[in-house]
């Protein structure tokens, strides 16, 4: 199955229309978040059952938090949305960057310029289903770019690694932890 960093459209997909790289990765898993460059800057675009999409307010408090990892493999930037729908049990959602991936190096640079980053929910069959709108702080993603070069620079090619560095984050530091 083609991962979304390698997203490469040969035609540009109609409003709402996933690109096919990103919707093959996306069939599969009942819940993921990826992001994804558009002409306007980043998004999220995020997949859940339409029961829980339809049963969010239409305001909801969502956080983002988004951290920089330092690991002997490859940097890793991790972002996770907690929508708080439910306060005591919120639907939380992670994605992760490459910095080395020049695409999702894009994306890094996109945040950091920008001030809104939406959040667009498709259901079971990737159908386009809500968004929302989550205020950002640009300078945070530009300091989490720069950071991540330079940790970049000090890996060496030959082991750099970051599927390796992902699982790692993963494992040592679980979502329901966060």
């Amino acid at each position: 199955m083609p991962h979304p960093e390698h997203h490469q459209p040969h035609r540009r997909p109609g409003a709402g229309e996933l690109p096919a790289d990103l919707a093959d990765f996306l069939r599969e898993p009942t819940f993921a978040c990826v992001p994804e460059l558009t002409d306007r800057g980043a998004i999220l675009v995020a997949k859940a059952p339409g029961v829980l999409i339809d049963e969010m307010p239409v305001r909801v408090p969502i956080l983002l938090t988004s951290q920089l990892y330092r690991h002997p493999a490859a940097p890793v930037v991790r972002l996770v949305t907690a929508i708080y729908d439910r306060p005591y049990d919120p639907l939380k959602l992670e994605s992760f960057l490459n910095v080395q991936n020049e695409r999702q190096r894009q994306i890094l640079e996109a945040l950091a310029q920008q001030d809104d980053l939406p959040l667009v929910f498709y259901d079971e069959v990737l159908s386009p289903r809500r968004t929302k709108i989550v205020r950002i702080e640009p300078a945070v993603y530009a300091e989490l770019y720069e950071q991540a070069l330079v940790f970049l620079d000090e890996i060496p090619p030959r082991q750099f690694d970051f599927d390796h560095a992902k699982a790692t984050v993963i494992a040592r530091v679980p979502l329901w932890h966060l």
